[in-house]
């Protein structure tokens, strides 16, 4: 039996004491259906039955509050982290809106792992979220291959064989010095096997006549 893991730490630094005490109520689990809508409304949601069903696990990660109640001068940071688990939507939720509230000039951003205690195939990447007081963005490792596949599979779909010669005319006319090392390195990569001695023309064959200016001597 394998378990998976989904981690991340991230703080969010500058807190004031009033916002400290709203994470705190809004952190505290609820325990009847009355504080859940209490809930709901700390978090401006509406309280329907999809967020009841979501509020099953509240709140599905762990925090902590360093200095929150020593004073008005001290540094407030709230901690969010996961040591096994946890619900994005949480965290989307708790930090837009805290965000909404008391700093709406900041952005927090979090990249989170997943892992598998065995080595399964497409269990191990990660994600990352970007939150500000009107955006949540997001995305994963998984997305972003599937992307690049998919840019990489079009764009070899739509790519043309290499015309040597035509990278041949256009070293003629940049005038190069090296034109013939070039020109040789071109020939083994591409898989010639001939190279005309007069005007440098190459060929697949190992014995050809240069249609370009009919010398016959090459190699």
């Amino acid at each position: 039996m394998a378990d998976n893991y989904y981690k991340f730490s991230e703080l969010i630094d500058d807190l004031t004491p009033e916002a400290c005490e709203w994470v705190e109520s809004v952190l505290r689990y609820p325990e009847s259906s009355d504080d859940v809508q209490a809930l709901a409304a700390l978090l401006n949601r509406e309280a329907d039955n999809a967020f009841i069903e979501e509020m099953d696990s509240w709140p599905d990660f762990e925090w902590r509050i360093d200095g929150c109640g020593i004073g008005p001068d001290m540094t407030h940071t709230l901690h969010l982290y996961s040591e096994e688990s946890f619900n994005g939507l949480h965290v989307k939720w708790l930090v837009q809106e805290l965000i909404q509230r008391f700093m709406p000039d900041y952005i927090f951003s979090m990249t989170n792992s997943a892992s598998c205690s065995k080595p399964r195939i497409g269990e191990f990447g990660g994600g990352w979220m970007v939150v500000s007081k009107d955006t949540i963005e997001g995305g994963n490792t998984w997305g972003a291959a599937e992307d690049c596949v998919e840019r990489l599979t079009k764009r070899m779909d739509k790519a043309e064989p290499l015309d040597v010669h035509d990278v041949l005319a256009r070293l003629r006319d940049v005038g190069t010095d090296s034109e013939a090392a070039v020109v040789t390195q071109l020939a083994i990569v591409a898989g010639y096997l001939w190279r005309c001695e007069d005007c440098g023309w190459i060929s697949p064959d190992e014995d050809a006549t240069c249609p370009q200016c009919g010398g016959q001597s090459g190699g």
